[in-house]
């Protein structure tokens, strides 16, 4: 979810995936990715939580998280904004 608060800052929160088994293990941190267009996006951010707040550009503005461990990167989720 992406959400404006109070400050006129957006706050991007998400629950980890299915872990175990065939899921393989759980998330050691997370890649959040902006972008524009919903479709160039930037290099990531690193967070180890699952919500983190950004300064918007005012502009239109999409997120996506990706999951890390040590197996890799996860499938890139849902576009948010």
């Amino acid at each position: 979810a992406a959400v404006h608060d109070a400050s006129g800052r957006v706050r991007v929160s998400w629950q980890p995936g299915p872990s175990g088994g065939v899921n393989g293990d759980p998330a050691q941190s997370y890649i959040l990715f902006t972008s524009r267009d919903g479709r160039s996006w930037d290099e990531g951010t690193a967070v180890s939580g699952t919500s983190t707040v950004v300064d918007p550009p005012y502009v239109q503005q999409y997120y996506r998280i990706v999951a890390v461990n040590e197996g890799g990167w996860s499938f890139s989720s849902e576009v948010v904004g």
